[in-house]
Order: structure tokens, then sequence, then C-alpha cells
């Protein structure tokens, strides 16, 4: 298993970024090409108010771990789990 984080400040708000990824073997899911299955924790603190959420998303991939997670610190997870993740489902 993987795990990548990510920790951002700005608009009024602290953000929290925790990936988990999961290599998918071929006899465990009925599905062409899929590799990964994703978890994504979004931990938000509004600074204001101090009032926090949690959100959780899930999502299956194609890509390699090393394709999702930023290579730079111009791309955040969550950028890159939207473009090049669950695009890849959406604009087929």
């Amino acid at each position: 298993m993987r795990y990548a984080q990510q920790t951002n400040a700005g608009h009024g708000r602290l953000e929290k970024r925790r990936l988990w990824m999961l290599p998918i073997y071929d006899d465990f899911i009925a599905g062409p090409g899929v590799r990964l299955m994703l978890r994504l924790e979004r931990t938000i603190i509004h600074k204001a108010t101090g009032e926090m959420s949690v959100e959780l998303e899930y999502a299956l991939s194609s890509l390699d771990a090393d394709e999702i997670i930023p290579n730079s610190h111009n791309h955040s997870l969550n950028t890159c789990l939207y473009i090049y993740v669950f695009a890849e489902f959406f604009d087929k």
C-alpha cells in the first residue's frame, strides 16, 4: 500500500489531504486495466469558525501509484486525482 499526504493553507482554511493507494490484482475485481483502489481523505478546518469537516472519496484507477503522486510542489493530490484518475473514467 502506498500513502501520500499534503497540507495547504489558503482561502481562510487549513486543508490536509491524505491518499491511500492499494494495488488490485487481476483475480480481485473484474475491470479492464484496473490497477489501484484509492481513498482520498480531506480534513478541512475553517480558520474563522474553527469548524472542521472530513470528506472521503474513493476511486479505481488504471494508473500506477507513481503516476498519481505529485512529483512537484506545484501539483496537489487533489488536482492529480481529479485530472488523472476520475477524468479517465468520466471522459470515455
